[in-house]
């Protein structure tokens, strides 16, 4: 029903006299009076709320479905439209200071809507692209949800204004403030209208003014731990720690000896990236994992743990500094549960994801044309306990009819993405918002955030990115032969191999988020003389990300031994 009403307000819009080329005026970015007449406006309006209403209870197949609330070549021309209307409104209109008259009014809540239905488009469509059965919503290149190229423009200068304002005078932060509001607007309400990559770029920023301003203090915590302990003398190591100190790891071997080695940030990225493995592995009990091997925090913990609210706080300070220290740990999170952390409040789509079996279940009841009262359903769930839980009060005794089972659907989603999970969520949160500003992730999607926990998306190693962004220490050029070899060599490893490379130099097994070029310090191939094969090993410095790579015979000598020591898995004493 909000579907057929949002496609024929739609169509009322766009036969609203010749408005598109107003748009054109949006498109350009340019300042002038908004020119279209109030009235286009108050229908825009109202076509944004109704069409939100229709995709809150929608799944990604229903989208462009024969019922859906957009005809399927509409929906580019509707984002077009609708993403250089609201751009325009959060940059030029609220970022001048907006009037608040009845069309400052009217225009402030069409921006709000506008930003909620584009944002729930986005994530439909997104996940339709994930699950591969949309050719129609494959054809949108991205920049069918950016923002007019004029506004990017300005966009990018704040952002290089800000990083230059760091470090800078009082004069040079003033002089961004006013331009930084602009842009904070523009991504509370269209994140997706700036390419990902710039908003990484503003995380980046932010996050090293935090880091400026913890180290301002000079605070430094010291941490022993066994590595085979990891999870428990982490624990209770940094139970009274200050989070946003620096952290340097002493490891303690199997045999109980500490082990060398000055730890200047790679010691405790490796103990960082360890510990997330072992505290987020489903056989502790404190996640599960969804079908599609993802994790959500396990509601049924309780039954395997004592303390279970403040084991979840720490694992949320986990995430949390990982992301402050910008360090890509492995856990891949399902995005009902990244919603959390992004201050958004799930929907029924999101259902699909935690037990798509309830969710098919549901579809059908949704799409019932017969009498859903034989189906006997009636206003309760059941608990991870195996009791019966009312939905409504007296829910039991509520039956399930045609008139009322979307608010069934409803509530039902609601309890098993929300209520359910909120005890263990809210804990989490708790340690999370301890170190990450939850307005510094609002200006990312849920597979966004993704990125930024666990880095560049697919688990295969790059090894042409990796050898554009590497340096050579007493090396002849990139002709040396030692880093020729080296690549050579990298080729003919399995990606298992690569990944453990990788861990080898930098402590991290994860490719960085948006690439190599991002690594810091960059990688580096620092070149051993030796006379014979036999004379050295290779060896990392992994705090400043160099390999320590003897002259071999052949890339053939040099990938068995790099395979040796990679496998060993020795970790810093083999330096």
């Amino acid at each position: 029903m909000g579907g057929d009403v949002a496609k024929v307000l739609w169509r009322h819009a766009m036969a609203f006299g010749d408005w598109r080329e107003a748009l054109k005026l949006f498109g350009s970015g340019a300042k002038e009076a908004l020119p279209l007449p109030e009235a286009l406006l108050h229908l825009l309006h109202l076509h944004s709320v109704v069409l939100s209403q229709s995709l809150s209870v929608m799944s990604h197949d229903e989208l462009n479905g024969p019922n859906g609330p957009l005809c399927r070549h509409d929906l580019a021309d509707y984002l077009t439209c609708s993403t250089g209307l609201a751009a325009w409104l959060a940059w030029h209109w609220q970022g001048s200071g907006a009037a608040q008259d009845s069309l400052g009014r009217l225009l402030e809540a069409l921006l709000e809507s506008l930003g909620k239905v584009l944002g729930q488009l986005h994530t439909l469509v997104g996940r339709s692209l994930g699950s591969e059965r949309s050719a129609s919503s494959a054809a949108l290149p991205p920049e069918t949800w950016h923002a007019p190229a004029e506004i990017l423009r300005d966009f990018g200068a704040v952002v290089r204004g800000l990083r230059s304002a760091q470090g800078g005078t009082t004069t040079a932060a003033a002089a961004t403030t006013t331009t930084a509001a602009t842009a904070f607007t523009l991504l509370r309400h269209l994140p997706q209208a700036v390419p990902f990559a710039q908003r990484v770029e503003l995380l980046r920023v932010q996050l090293q003014a935090a880091r400026e301003a913890g180290l301002a203090s000079f605070a430094h915590v010291k941490l022993t731990v066994r590595r085979t302990h990891l999870f428990e003398d982490g624990l209770i190591a940094l139970a009274n720690a200050n989070w946003r100190a620096h952290f340097q790891v002493v490891f303690v071997n199997a045999h109980g000896q500490r082990e060398q080695g000055q730890d200047a940030g790679g010691l405790f990225k490796e103990f960082w990236e360890k510990l997330a493995e072992t505290a987020f592995n489903p056989e502790y009990g404190l996640f599960k994992m969804t079908e599609s091997r993802l994790l959500y925090p396990n509601p049924e913990a309780w039954k395997y743990h004592e303390h279970v609210t403040q084991l979840f706080e720490f694992l949320g300070l986990v995430i949390g500094k990982a992301i402050f220290e910008s360090i890509v740990v492995d856990p891949s999170f399902a995005p009902f549960f990244l919603a959390k952390l992004l201050g958004r409040h799930n929907s029924y789509y999101d259902l699909e994801s935690l037990d798509p079996s309830l969710f098919s279940n549901l579809q059908l009841l949704k799409n019932y044309s017969g009498d859903v009262a034989d189906l006997c359903c009636s206003f309760v769930t059941t608990g991870t306990d195996g009791q019966e839980v009312p939905l409504l009060p007296g829910g039991a005794d509520i039956p399930v009819t045609n008139s009322n089972r979307f608010r069934y659907i409803y509530l039902l989603s609601d309890y098993k993405l929300n209520t359910e999970l909120k005890g263990a969520s809210e804990a989490f949160l708790s340690g999370f918002k301890r170190l990450i500003d939850e307005r510094w992730l609002r200006m990312f999607g849920e597979d966004e955030l993704q990125q930024v926990i666990s880095g560049s998306q697919g688990a295969s190693v790059d090894v042409d990115d990796l050898q554009r962004h590497t340096q050579g220490s007493n090396c002849r050029g990139a002709k040396d032969k030692v880093l020729v070899d080296f690549f050579i060599a990298m080729r003919a490893m399995s990606n298992e191999h690569r990944v453990k490379l990788l861990r080898f130099v930098t402590s991290c097994s994860r490719t960085p988020l948006l690439g190599f070029g991002h690594l810091e310090p960059p990688f580096t191939v620092h070149k051993v003389h030796v006379r014979s094969d036999s004379e050295k090993l290779p060896t990392a410095s992994t705090c400043f990300n160099t390999l320590k790579l003897p002259s071999y015979s052949s890339w053939k000598v040099m990938k068995q031994k790099l395979e040796f020591v990679i496998v060993q898995d020795a970790g810093f004493e083999l330096d």
